[in-house]
């Protein structure tokens, strides 16, 4: 079981919605395997400030509810909590103006990877701890 919590909150910094709904994305067996999940909007109310928690949500595909707006999200299986945010970037497409060569999408320590040539590597003066670098 997973807990969901962040802020929702538009471009002024205020409270963009008063609520969001958690769906499971489709009838399932749970994880437990011990009960059937089914498509049930769990609505959650956003606090004055835009922040939320969510109930334990059953680990999974599910569907997340913004005002109009539905996103996919696959709830993890960490007993712990987690950021609604890390969930929605997990499944957003590639920036159009950028290729699958040159985007990297940081889930944790990472904000760019290198190619570089062992001589390269080697002659570097100092290394970005938030670099990756690989080496042919």
């Amino acid at each position: 079981m997973t807990i969901i919590a962040d802020r929702i909150i538009d471009i002024g910094h205020s409270r963009a919605v008063r609520q969001i709904a958690f769906t499971a994305r489709d009838i399932r067996k749970d994880h437990s395997g011990s009960g059937v999940v089914i498509r049930y909007n769990h609505l959650v109310e956003i606090l004055p400030d835009g922040s939320f928690t969510s109930p334990d949500l059953d680990p999974g595909p599910a569907d997340v509810t913004i005002g109009n707006q539905v996103y996919p999200i696959l709830v993890p299986d960490t007993g712990g909590t987690v950021k609604l945010w890390d969930l929605l970037d997990a499944h957003l497409p590639l920036p159009p103006s950028t290729g699958l060569s040159d985007y990297v999408r940081n889930a944790g320590g990472v904000d760019r990877i290198v190619w570089m040539t062992e001589a390269e590597f080697t002659a570097l003066p100092a290394r970005d701890p938030n670099t990756t670098y690989l080496t042919y």
